[in-house]
């Protein structure tokens, strides 16, 4: 098996050997794989998921996976009714919500119109089901603890990116310094430039 570059987006690639199945799901990165033989060797980022399928014979086995998304949603029509007094609470929240999901928050924060989340999102779990898990769920908290009077429920959609572990440290940080960043961009730019860098097409008609 000679040595392939993939470049993918969110693509789904299944290599098969004789008794092995590997699954690669690779985004925004390139990969390299190397000479197949009874053994896997390869070169991959650490933003790669790795499953590796079983024969009836092995056990014991466990995938290794790193994978980071970037989560953009905002309140409905991008009202601001998340007053800064109250996020915390629905930060600390959110973050409950996250790691009941088997996944890790490595930061969460937004702006009064809506929330950015860095996560890292186990393999067994659908990302539109952990996005509207957290809606959902977060959506009926708040409203029963009435912590944002004027809040109605989240905007449909979401946006979602998928970044490299190298690339976390600084999202942190973009995500930490929103209130910051929001005095002099507002979230539609915001959001704009996000999809101009991910290389995502859009069609303003559908942004507010």
């Amino acid at each position: 098996f000679s040595c392939t570059n993939y470049y993918s987006l969110g693509i789904f690639f299944f290599l098969y050997t004789h008794d092995t199945s590997i699954l690669f799901r690779n985004f925004f990165c390139q990969t390299t794989l190397c000479a197949f033989s009874d053994t896997v060797k390869f070169t991959l980022p650490n933003d790669v998921t790795i499953l590796k399928g079983l024969n009836k014979k092995e056990k014991g086995i466990m995938p290794y996976t790193q994978i980071l998304y970037h989560i953009v949603f905002s309140t409905k029509k991008r009202e601001r009714t998340l007053k800064f007094e109250n996020q915390e609470e629905l930060f600390k929240y959110i973050w409950g919500t996250i790691k009941n999901k088997k996944s890790h928050l490595y930061r969460i924060n937004g702006f009064e119109d809506h929330l950015h989340i860095l996560s890292s999102l186990h393999p067994t779990i659908c990302l539109s089901n952990f996005i509207k898990d957290i809606k959902v769920s977060s959506s009926i908290w708040i409203k029963k603890n009435n912590i944002f009077p004027f809040f109605e429920s989240w905007q449909e959609g979401y946006a979602a990116f998928t970044c490299s572990y190298e690339d976390k440290e600084n999202l942190i940080k973009y995500i930490m310094s929103q209130k910051e960043h929001h005095r002099n961009v507002s979230f539609r730019e915001e959001l704009i430039n996000l999809y101009k860098d991910a290389g995502i097409e859009y069609n303003e008609k559908y942004l507010f």
